[in-house]
């Protein structure tokens, strides 16, 4: 099977998950980066104006592979502002049928289970 990894982190955690899980899988790691650095403002402001940031991904050169898994925040509820522009790319450049799964993990299984 052909994987990709494609991650987008704000902080670097999400960058140390993107990388173990490229390893783990032997997928390529495809980042996704920003020109200006983000601000919490920023964030606020594109989750309310529902703006799509200009990012540094080409939908092109990983439209071949037959899995795609995305690695990034969520924010305020919603898929992190720079993943939903390479979804956007992603749209136009492959035909593939998408089964998007958001997970988001804020604690361990054992924390929540031990109040």
């Amino acid at each position: 099977m052909n994987a990709t990894i494609i991650s987008y982190s704000h902080t670097g955690n999400n960058e140390t998950l993107a990388t173990r899980l490229a390893a783990a899988l032997e997928a390529e790691h495809v980042r996704v980066t920003e020109e200006r650095r983000r601000t919490m403002d920023t964030i606020v402001m594109d989750i309310l104006f529902n703006r799509t940031p200009s990012v540094d991904f080409s939908a092109e050169s990983i439209a071949q592979h037959d899995l795609m898994l995305f690695v990034g925040p969520v924010w305020m509820g919603h898929v992190a502002t720079p993943l939903r522009a390479c979804f956007k790319q992603l749209s136009v450049a492959t035909p593939l049928p998408c089964a998007p799964h958001v997970n988001v993990t804020r604690r361990s299984y054992e924390h929540e289970h031990e109040r």
